[in-house]
């Protein structure tokens, strides 16, 4: 079989949350942080027959687009995989699932919804811009009148910190401040539909593909 090059942009996001995965036969692929803080679920266009474990998915990733076997097959064996390519071949094998920290079996129930509002691209792209150019940590949804959704950029940690505010939707009527840490915000790039919960939890939903963030509030 092949892996799309989609699946392996997917894969290559995922490692950004998690070095190491966990793919359960499906057409479906989750990660988890070590601190168990994001969670992320994608359907994919294929359909993995064995459950494997890779400890080190930037090595692998590197392997797999790389001049050599990009484009090439896969075999999927119950202990390794095969990737072929005109003359080329290589044999990776799989780690020991109980190395890796994987997502729970029972899904994510999301509470009540208190704020959703659309996260577009290039929205996303200038909050992590000025995050960046402020050296900012924290993120915050916030409505002080009820009117408006604005997202900040600041550090809540130090009252003087240079401040960014963007506004990103029309408010519900209620008053309310959300705190993300910017390092969480691991997503592909895309438009999402945010939902954000008083119980500390969000979900951001890809717009595009079937693609899914649970991540946790500060």
């Amino acid at each position: 079989m092949q892996i799309s090059r989609q699946t392996v942009e997917i894969l290559k996001n995922f490692s950004t949350i998690n070095p190491s995965i966990l793919v359960k036969p499906g057409s479906e692929i989750q990660t988890i942080s070590t601190m168990k803080n994001i969670l992320a679920k994608s359907a994919v266009t294929e359909d993995f027959i064995n459950e494997f474990a890779i400890y080190d998915l930037p090595e692998f990733l590197n392997l797999v687009t790389s001049e050599t076997f990009l484009g090439g097959e896969y075999t999927f064996n119950e202990d390794f995989v095969s990737l072929e390519k005109e003359r080329a071949q290589s044999t990776y094998y799989y780690a020991d699932p109980s190395t890796i920290v994987s997502p729970p079996e029972k899904p994510i129930s999301m509470p009540n919804i208190d704020i959703d509002f659309d996260l577009e691209e290039p929205d996303l792209a200038t909050i992590r811009n000025m995050s960046s150019i402020l050296a900012n940590p924290d993120v915050v949804v916030k409505s002080e009148a009820g009117k408006d959704i604005v997202v900040s950029v600041l550090d809540k940690k130090d009252p003087t910190s240079k401040v960014f505010n963007l506004r990103v939707g029309d408010g519900n009527g209620d008053t309310f401040t959300m705190y993300f840490k910017i390092e969480n915000l691991k997503l592909l790039k895309g438009n999402y539909k945010v939902y954000i919960s008083s119980q500390a939890i969000s979900k951001f939903c890809h717009e595009d593909i079937d693609l899914t963030y649970w991540i946790s509030l500060e």
